[in-house]
């Protein structure tokens, strides 16, 4: 989704939700996916609030119906843990993952690319809480799943590897640690262009690490684009 179309999907997104509530009910598990979007399309515009609600309302709907080892459950536990993530509510956000990573475990199998997810979000969950050595093992697995074969996705391979980086900063290891920066930012670049909101964490991080390497003129220009990069984005989200 392109920053500028972001008001008039979720335009789009609250008017068909609010068709399936007044044909439908509130309650409904038919509406859950138009209103899983809206969701992400609130935590794309920083509408963490609201994203939060929205997710914790699926969640609510579709605990009610489904059963508890239902993929479509594990979806919203992950969508609810990143929003959590994102806010840096580590304790919170753990549960989620590991509730959702169980079940797409069970349902999925272990190589499935909602599995490489979950596991990359409990791997920066991890590092949050200051456990790099418990962390490091869920990133390798996820980018070994998402990095292999024809099927390999280099976007979504970023995810793991921008937390490998931190892993390798944390112990030191600078040339990896930059390495590893570098390659995330050129494929994320490639991938979705240079002021996609998608870009900003992988900045933010290499301008902290240049910033730690006495770097400052590379890390205050990283940052600024960064946030050229946030403020576009908060402007389209309305």
């Amino acid at each position: 989704m392109r920053l500028g179309d972001l008001p008039a999907a979720r335009g789009a997104l609250e008017r068909s939700l609010a068709i399936g509530e007044r044909t439908l009910g509130p309650d409904d598990i038919s509406i859950t996916g138009t209103l899983n979007n809206l969701a992400l399309a609130h935590n794309l515009a920083g509408n963490d609030d609201q994203a939060l609600a929205s997710h914790e309302r699926v969640l609510a709907i579709r605990q009610r119906i489904l059963a508890p080892d239902h993929p479509d459950i594990a979806e919203t536990l992950n969508n609810l843990g990143v929003v959590l993530l994102d806010n840096e509510e580590f304790v919170r956000a753990r549960p989620m993952f590991e509730r959702a990573l169980a079940i797409r475990e069970r349902a999925l199998g272990p190589d499935h690319d909602h599995v490489a997810s979950t596991l990359s979000n409990l791997g920066y969950v991890l590092l949050g809480l200051g456990d790099a050595d418990a962390a490091q093992p869920l990133l390798e697995r996820a980018f070994a799943s998402l990095d292999r074969g024809a099927e390999r996705d280099a976007l979504m391979a970023t995810y793991p590897l921008l937390g490998l980086a931190r892993v390798e900063r944390i112990r030191g290891n600078h040339d990896a640690a930059e390495r590893l920066c570098r390659r995330v930012i050129d494929v994320r670049e490639a991938r979705v262009g240079g002021d996609h909101p998608e870009l900003a964490p992988a900045l933010r991080d290499f301008a902290s690490f240049l910033r730690e390497q006495g770097r400052v003129a590379e890390a205050d220009s990283l940052s600024s684009r960064a946030e050229r990069i946030q403020l576009a984005t908060n402007g389209a989200g309305g």
